[in-house]
């Protein structure tokens, strides 16, 4: 695994939390667009790795590689869709890279964090276009 430094780490869980500072006082529609984010930067990932452990048995360069490619898919929705579906994305790339580092606890506290969105974001109606 890619260990974090203590800084590094740190870092990572106060954008992570002030992220969610930020979210916590927007419009229950908002908080369900990032949560959509969410879901489908979830199944970005479940596609290409069916467990966690497949994706840890990885080298660091593919792992990284990975973590580039969340971002790039962050930044076109930031740029060309919805900037609140980045945001869903940005939050799993950061349970992303403390998984990547095999940070069992900040992966379990970004999780837990996670899940009130991922389940809004399954309410997100669909409309055919």
């Amino acid at each position: 695994m890619d260990h974090m430094s203590i800084a590094a780490r740190e870092g990572l869980r106060r954008e992570f939390h002030w992220l969610l500072g930020k979210l916590a006082a927007v419009q229950p529609t908002i908080q369900m667009v990032v949560g959509h984010g969410v879901n489908m930067a979830h199944a970005m990932f479940c596609q290409a790795y069916p467990t966690s452990e497949c994706f840890q048995q990885l080298t660091p360069a593919e792992r990284h590689a990975y973590i580039r490619a969340i971002s790039d898919a962050e930044d076109r929705f930031r740029e060309d869709v919805d900037p609140h579906i980045a945001i869903g994305y940005a939050l799993f790339k950061m349970w992303v890279g403390a998984l990547a580092a095999g940070d069992q606890e900040l992966m379990g506290e970004f999780r837990i964090a996670l899940l009130p969105f991922r389940d809004k974001g399954y309410r997100l109606p669909l409309t055919s276009v």
